[in-house]
């Protein structure tokens, strides 16, 4: 669900893989997770825009953010979407839980919004339904509700996640479909979390903008 490239199949003569192949209890998590996915694809849209910048993968290993940390030199169990992202999936046949080790700085669990302080390791619980995943603080993490499709209702409305007392990011906006963005007609968006609030500079404006944007609860 985090992977650059999103696509399960499957074809004549092979094993069938559909996610209701397996069960509804299966089933119920695929399909939270594909929720998820499309909450974050305006974050991962963003990967692929700094991507285009300075050529750094969408989907990295921990060194790469954190070339100094002799922890994660040869980590290859996690990794990193983006700058904020750090997944850590099971994979172990039947574990429950995940002995995660987060760099430096403070994260915060995407799922309990618990805290934790950097450069340290913990045992985190992940039975089949919960992919250990952490944010780090700083973030300004940008969603979409959960829609059952994308299309135009990409721009009705950008929900901003805050992880931590001061946060910032950038974000960009295009149709998402052709070559417009050459001339120029895409936004370029920061937004800065201090105080309590949020401020709002628009870096480029040559797209529509969004219907509402407003700080998810």
């Amino acid at each position: 669900f985090l992977s650059p490239l999103f696509r399960n199949h499957s074809a004549l003569a092979t094993l069938e893989q559909e996610p209701w192949r397996f069960g509804e209890d299966v089933l119920r998590v695929v399909r939270r997770y594909i929720h998820l996915r499309y909450q974050l694809l305006p974050y991962l849209y963003d990967c692929f825009y700094q991507t285009a910048q300075n050529g750094l993968p969408v989907m990295r290993p921990l060194v790469l953010n954190y070339p100094f940390d002799p922890e994660v030199q040869e980590k290859n169990d996690q990794f990193m979407i983006g700058d904020s992202l750090l997944a850590a999936p099971v994979v172990e046949q039947g574990a429950t839980k995940k002995l995660v080790y987060l760099p430096e700085g403070e994260w915060f669990d995407y799922w309990t919004k618990q805290k934790y302080s950097g450069q340290a390791y913990y045992i985190i619980d992940a039975p089949l339904s919960v992919c250990p995943l952490f944010v780090k603080s700083g973030t300004i993490l940008p969603l979409y509700p959960v829609y059952p499709s994308v299309g135009e209702r990409k721009d009705e409305q950008l929900l901003l996640s805050v992880y931590g007392s001061v946060a910032e990011c950038v974000h960009y906006q295009d149709n998402g479909q052709d070559y417009a963005y050459e001339k120029g007609e895409y936004n370029l968006y920061r937004f800065i979390w201090q105080d309590g609030k949020l401020q709002t500079q628009m870096q480029h404006k040559g797209y529509r903008e969004y219907g509402e944007i407003k700080i998810k609860e």
